[in-house]
């Protein structure tokens, strides 16, 4: 069940912590290839044998002006491209994956939060959520958010959500009456419940339960925030 993502900004911390980690370990890569490179050509010059030449006769010609000028453009332009794919702006263009996982069958069956920064090459997991039922009574239903989040409405009726790269997941107050899936229509907003019934489309909202005297939250519920009418034609269509 996956799930692409390409909301992340820039900004977001976990992606500007794994770019400049790949980016730190490139460079070493990089600095360890000039080394021996510079270990090479030095070996090279010290045991090869001085090369003979005619007496009065010049060792080498001059190299041109314009030679010269194209050779050190094309150097100073490789070194500024490599300064600008240094902009941790650059990891927002890379492709993010959210994707979850079926792991198990039937009453053992768990899901897995999996996300990639790299385009796939490398995966952080979530810990597992229980997902089986134990009746057979169907799939999980998995939803994705724009800022990497995933929700999951499982098969027993209960609802879970997670955020991007988060460690597990967090379980949802009972889902109201007739939920046919849960939906996460912008970033960073907690997941909506879709009822249906006849006609009629409910989406519900997560909202905070205020403690009696108190501006303190103890909880989060559920409030209708939409209803939609829907005409059905019923009846044969031929």
């Amino acid at each position: 069940m996956p799930g692409m993502n390409s909301g992340l900004s820039a900004t977001n911390p976990t992606l500007v912590a794994a770019f400049r980690t790949a980016l730190a370990h490139q460079g070493l890569v990089v600095l360890a290839l000039l080394l021996v490179l510079a270990l090479i050509r030095f070996g090279v010059r010290e045991w090869a044998p001085p090369a003979k030449t005619a007496i009065g006769s010049a060792v080498g010609a001059a190299e041109p002006r314009a030679r010269r000028l194209l050779r050190l453009g094309f150097g100073l332009l490789w070194i500024l491209d490599g300064l600008l794919q240094a902009q941790r702006a650059m990891a927002a263009g890379l492709p993010q994956v959210t994707s979850v996982l079926g792991v198990g069958t039937g009453a053992a069956t768990s899901l897995l939060a999996a996300w990639s920064v790299n385009g796939g090459q490398s995966w952080a997991l979530s810990q597992p959520l229980r997902a089986g039922a134990g009746d057979g009574s169907g799939a999980p239903s998995v939803s994705f958010g724009a800022d990497g989040s995933a929700s999951a409405m499982l098969p027993s009726g209960r609802g879970a959500t997670i955020g991007w790269q988060a460690a597990s997941w967090q379980a949802l107050p009972a889902l109201p009456a007739r939920t046919a899936g849960l939906a996460s229509p912008a970033a960073a907003s907690l997941p909506e419940a879709l009822a249906a019934s006849g006609g009629t489309l409910s989406v519900w909202q997560l909202a905070a339960v205020a403690d009696a005297g108190s501006s303190a939250s103890t909880g989060r519920h559920w409030k209708l925030a939409q209803t939609v009418k829907v005409s059905i034609p019923y009846g044969s269509s031929g």
